[in-house]
């Protein structure tokens, strides 16, 4: 009766380590070991031919790599370690000014709103006619058949808006073109306050 061929490979793996199985056929067990050996004495020949690292084999080394240009030495390395230094710097000032750019030169809002805050399901609208720009997010709530609450404290206008999907197409719009952030649920609390002029 034959042994299944993966049994025999385990046999054969464990006699090549050094651990010969005692039930394995004896030709398996014969021919890892042969091989174990052969292994062995390529090993000890190739560690006998090369020589040992020393100091005099590393100047020889990093005279070829110099003598090839392999490596850079002297006033030139130098020069080369202070331009990627510079060039590092100036990408990221470069970064920098860029985003600090974009932010400068976004469009104006067309609603005369000027800023959002959020706080918390709170946002805060900054604007400069607050009457003016409440009748211009009314109609379109009206517009989009979305029911809200307007509530007046002192220079403030609360507006509580209910059932609003940032889903649908028409709302996301709204949303977008009046820099309302979409709320997570279906309901925003816009606090529109008058700009103060620096």
């Amino acid at each position: 009766m034959t042994q299944p061929p993966n049994i025999q490979d385990e046999q054969w793996f464990a006699a090549l380590a050094g651990n010969p199985d005692p039930a394995a056929d004896p030709e398996i067990n014969r021919e890892a070991l042969a091989l174990r050996k052969a292994l062995k004495a390529r090993n000890e020949q190739i560690a006998a031919e090369i020589p040992k690292a020393d100091a005099a084999h590393y100047e020889q080394l990093m005279f070829r790599l110099r003598r090839e240009g392999l490596i850079e030495t002297g006033r030139y390395s130098n020069l080369n370690k202070r331009f990627v230094r510079f060039a590092v710097a100036a990408s990221v000032m470069l970064s920098v000014g860029l985003v600090y750019l974009t932010h400068l030169h976004q469009d104006p809002l067309q609603n005369e709103a000027e800023a959002i805050r959020g706080l918390g399901d709170m946002q805060i609208v900054l604007a400069v006619d607050p009457e003016k720009h409440l009748t211009h997010l009314t109609s379109e709530l009206d517009r989009l058949r979305i029911n809200y609450q307007v509530e007046r404290i002192g220079d403030e206008i609360s507006l509580k808006i209910e059932g609003i999907d940032p889903r649908k197409e028409e709302v996301e719009t709204f949303l977008k073109n009046n820099h309302i952030k979409p709320p997570i649920e279906m309901s925003l609390n816009l606090n529109i306050r008058p700009m103060t002029k620096p």
